[in-house]
């Protein structure tokens, strides 16, 4: 019996059992705590909860949070007390936080919820037993994130859409006394409301609504001091996820000070005006501010009231010139507006000084706008970032003189660097430096303090002399520096007259040049030869005082109207000018220049030639040679047989002292294409005294073409032998080696106590007498020092073909070489060298060019190899591609190396560009290397090194560019630092190099 009650409860505990799991299966797995943003997933219920889904229920869930398409879950969460109406709707539920949660809807917000209960209610909004941490975008002073904590959350919307709205959010943190920090503006308030909606595709949008607080701001783009100076509270403040600020107008509350850093000096004192801001830009209207300007802006009270509303300025200091600021009380009158910077408009007239300028001002800007050209800004603002006082019109007195007269001005600028603007006037009639100016018309052009000059025309009066049409240009100082156009003066007492005058007024006097001409009347009344009538004096240095005293010039010129002719013999001598020096009215020198021709046959050949002489000088001034001679040229045909020219000249050379030096050189046309050609160099330099005199002469000769062959059955054309050349000097060297033939003495040797004696040939190419290549090749003997030089000057596809030239008419050919070796037995040592410098096609339109220098030298104490090292004093080895498409292609680049075995160091650069710019594409790259060799061959040997890598391409649409810089060591170890940054579009990165090789052992 009584097992058959057992049996009989087992089975009715398992139908109960049963049908408690089937009732649970009737509630959803799924409960909407708010459709489409709140939900409990994968619902596990506690076991004994009702089927009826009006009885509270309990369990563990998924908490989903959904914002559009971003899905934030925590497992496991437990829930209890969940109640739902007959039909389904939620009445309300509790869910347990073991540990806090973390989400991020989006737009720079976090949101962590804290551990503990949280109470969803029917009216979509959550309690929290906890405060949740509210992570907003914006940052704090140090950089951290500010904070705030709230306890409630209301949700709207619907599956497609919705919002989360925060209520009673506080600030937590050092936010309370730095607000929220904007451009321009900072906020200050205790609480806030937070906003977060989205829709399908996420999060997309975020506002931060502040009830109330105090807002401050900047002056829009420009340093003040405070950062804030302007105060306003406010009511329904926000700022959304753009940090774009908006608020209604309020008004300004604070009375703050403002200095301006951009314009030291400059303060204004706000006095009251209304605020709003509208997407983060502040209008500031009907404000009023007491003003100072800056200090280098004094007042002026000789020509206005200095305040504008007073009617009693105050008085001058009794001590001379006013040293008050100008300053200028908030008034009705006074407009102030804010519009990319601050401007202030004065309408009443100002007088006030910058230095000794003097200006008054109806009207008066202080500008501190960020934009190119800020509001009201005048044209003249050329540069960004334009800050001052501006003046758009008014007048201004000049320190220029005695009775300067006012001109009127337009746009002047008054900033840290000084007054910047143009004034003019016309038909003026004032005394500048002692002189008189009439009819002047002048436009006067001031930058940062410094006077120039736009137009200065007037006519000014030279007493005794009569009236010259001039014009004024100024200096860096402020002096005007008077030119005059084409006039002439009298000299009425002498019968002269001075035609294409030019003169500068300098220190209180006229300084006057021209062509003075003695009149025909003035030459007869003083018995003079006629020849002289019309003969012009080139005069220099004339000064003429304001009070009309005369001071003749200390030197001049004298050009013959016709030049005197006398017949010498053969030739006739021209004498064309002379010049002169004075002192104290005495002349002290004069020196002749002139002509002469051949005029009769030379040994029976008729012959015309002509003697040019420069620099003859008669002087009795002490220390000078009674006569002196400058350089004389000589050029003269012979007909049927050829030309001969020479030159002479005489100087001093830093080597040699007073030094005369020479070439001459015939040609022999009437060969024809056997025509020769013969020159000559030389050099004498006397010396005196305990010195040796030096000389040098030197020869070269053109001959037909000789050839060279090797032999052999045909022989084989090796090269042709074009001249020779040959010279001997005494106690004259080289100036250094590889100088090859002497062409130019005086540049190309030194004095020295010894000899030289020089030969060597003229060479070509077999095949066309030197179009393809010519050397001018030279063996040079020296003692003291005892050196062998073997020079040769190479020229390349030259059309003009082999000739004995001078070293500059070589050096400006299109492709030249030079190549020597040197034997020093003084020291002793061997050098190697030469450099080229190569231009295809030509120098003067080059596609590629290439150039470079090198050395070897082995001697006793120094032995080095230089390839283009400029510590070595090397040309770089340089190298340029399209250089004649500069804008379009340019590669060029630059090596050089220097090895000093001597010292067991050296080094290496390379430096490269390359720049490409066709149909609106740009390619530019450079590379910059260097390396370093310190005890090679020792046991502490090293190389260091850096590196240098930047390429950009613009494609008009999309630019991208790479740069590099890394240093390198070598010695067990290489190792590699730097760092190495790109672009490429919107997108950036960089990163950091520190790579190490440890040496193979």
């Amino acid at each position: 019996m009584k097992r058959v009650r057992l049996i009989r409860t087992g089975l009715l505990l398992g139908i109960l059992s049963l049908a408690s799991a089937v009732l649970q299966a009737q509630r959803p797995s799924t409960i909407q705590l708010v459709p489409g943003s709140v939900e409990l997933r994968n619902v596990v219920y506690t076991p004994g909860t009702p089927a009826d889904i009006s009885k509270p229920a309990a369990g563990t869930a998924d908490l989903a949070l959904i914002f559009g398409s971003a899905t934030f879950t925590k497992p496991g969460v437990t829930f209890t007390n969940l109640i739902t109406s007959n039909n389904g709707a939620l009445s309300g539920v509790r869910f347990t936080l073991d540990r806090p949660f973390e989400f991020t809807p989006g737009l720079g917000v976090k949101i962590t919820l804290p551990t503990g209960d949280a109470d969803v209610f029917a009216d979509k909004s959550i309690s929290l037993v906890g405060k949740a941490i509210i992570t907003t975008p914006f940052r704090l002073t140090n950089g951290d994130p500010i904070e705030a904590e709230v306890s409630k959350f209301t949700y709207s919307g619907n599956q497609q859409s919705g919002s989360l709205k925060l209520n009673g959010v506080g600030f937590k943190g050092p936010v309370a006394g730095e607000g929220i920090q904007l451009p321009s503006l900072r906020v200050l308030a205790p609480k806030a409301d937070i906003e977060v909606s989205w829709a399908a595709q996420g999060v997309n949008a975020w506002k931060l609504l502040l009830p109330t607080g105090t807002l401050e701001a900047g002056i829009p783009g420009v340093a003040t001091v405070p950062k804030y100076p302007l105060a306003a509270a406010f009511t329904e403040l926000s700022i959304d996820q753009d940090g774009k600020v908006n608020c209604p107008e309020f008004s300004i509350s604070n009375r703050s000070t403002i200095d301006f850093p951009d314009i030291a000096g400059f303060k204004a004192t706000v006095a009251g005006g209304t605020l709003t801001v509208k997407d983060s830009k502040p209008k500031i209207t009907n404000l009023r501010v007491d003003v100072t300007l800056p200090p280098a802006i004094q007042a002026d009270d000789t020509d206005s009231n200095p305040n504008p509303g007073s009617n009693n300025p105050p008085a001058q200091p009794p001590n001379g010139e006013p040293r008050r600021p100008v300053r200028i009380p908030s008034s009705p009158r006074v407009i102030v507006k804010v519009e990319n910077g601050l401007t202030i408009e004065f309408p009443d007239p100002i007088a006030f000084k910058v230095g000794k300028t003097k200006l008054t001002a109806s009207r008066l800007f202080i500008d501190l706008s960020t934009s190119l050209f800020g509001a009201g800004a005048p044209v003249i603002a050329a540069e960004p970032k334009w800050k001052g006082v501006w003046l758009p019109s008014g007048t201004v007195t000049p320190a220029l003189g005695t009775a300067t007269p006012k001109l009127a001005y337009t746009n002047f600028l008054i900033e840290p660097n000084g007054l910047s603007g143009t004034a003019s006037a016309s038909n003026l009639s004032f005394k500048f430096e002692g002189f008189d100016l009439n009819k002047a018309s002048v436009c006067l052009t001031f930058a940062q303090n410094q006077l120039t000059a736009g137009q200065f025309g007037a006519d000014i009066t030279v007493p005794r002399l009569g009236v010259l049409p001039c014009n004024a240009e100024f200096n860096e100082d402020g002096e005007a520096r008077v030119a005059i156009r084409d006039g002439q003066l009298e000299f009425q007492d002498l019968g002269l007259k001075l035609e294409r005058v030019n003169a500068q007024l300098d220190q209180k006097s006229l300084q006057i040049g021209g062509d003075l001409t003695f009149k025909q009347e003035f030459v007869t009344r003083n018995q003079m030869p006629q020849e002289l009538a019309g003969t012009k004096l080139s005069i220099q240095g004339l000064k003429v005082a304001g009070d009309g005293s005369i001071t003749l010039p200390s030197e001049g010129g004298i050009t013959l109207g016709t030049p005197a002719r006398v017949n010498v013999g053969p030739c006739i001598v021209e004498l064309r000018g002379l010049s002169f020096t004075a002192q104290n009215n005495e002349i002290e020198s004069v020196t002749f220049s002139g002509s002469a021709f051949l005029t009769k046959a030379l040994e029976g050949l008729p012959a015309a030639g002509e003697l040019d002489f420069e620099g003859m000088r008669v002087s009795k001034r002490r220390g000078d040679p009674p006569f002196s001679m400058g350089g004389f040229g000589f050029k003269a045909e012979i007909p049927e047989l050829g030309t001969i020219s020479a030159s002479l000249f005489r100087t001093e050379i830093e080597s040699f002292g007073d030094t005369l030096y020479g070439d001459a050189e015939l040609k022999l046309t009437c060969l024809g294409s056997m025509g020769s050609g013969i020159g000559l160099e030389f050099l004498l330099a006397p010396k005196g005294g305990n010195e040796p005199a030096a000389w040098f002469i030197g020869g070269n000769v053109l001959v037909p073409p000789i050839s060279v062959q090797a032999p052999g059955t045909p022989p084989v054309p090796l090269f042709n032998i074009n001249g020779f050349s040959g010279g001997f000097g005494l106690n004259v060297a080289l100036v250094k080696p590889g100088t090859g033939r002497i062409s130019e003495p005086n540049k190309e040797l030194k004095y020295s106590k010894g000899a030289l004696v020089q030969i060597g040939l003229l060479l070509s190419d077999p095949a066309s007498s030197g179009r393809v290549w010519w050397a001018d090749t030279a063996l040079t003997f020296t003692l003291n020092p005892v050196l062998i030089d073997l020079t040769a000057r190479m020229t390349f596809l030259d059309l003009a073909g082999a000739d004995f030239i001078d070293r500059d008419e070589w050096l400006r050919k299109d492709r030249i070489a030079t190549v020597f070796m040197a034997l020093n037995l003084s020291k002793p040592e061997f050098i190697v060298g030469g450099d080229a410098d190569l231009n295809f096609p030509t120098r003067a339109a080059s596609l590629i060019s290439m150039s470079g220098s090198a050395e070897l030298l082995i001697g006793k104490t120094d032995k080095h190899l230089y390839i283009g090292w400029p510590e070595g004093g090397q040309k770089p080895v340089n190298v340029r591609f399209a250089e004649a498409f500069k804008g379009v292609i340019e590669l060029k680049g630059s090596f050089g190396m220097g090895l000093d075995f001597a010292n067991k160091s050296g080094g290496v650069f390379l430096d490269a560009d390359a720049r490409f710019a066709v149909a609106g594409v740009g390619v530019t790259g450079g590379l910059l290397a260097t390396l370093d060799f310190k005890n090679f061959g020792e046991e502490n040997w090293s190389i260091s090194g850096q590196t240098a890598l930047s390429a950009q391409a613009d494609f008009g649409f999309f630019t991208a560019q790479v740069d590099a810089s890394l240093l390198m060591q070598i010695n067990k170890d290489i190792r590699i630092t730097g760092e190495v940054s790109g672009r490429a579009g919107p997108f950036e990165g960089s990163f950091e190099v520190d790579l190490v090789v440890p040496a193979k052992k």
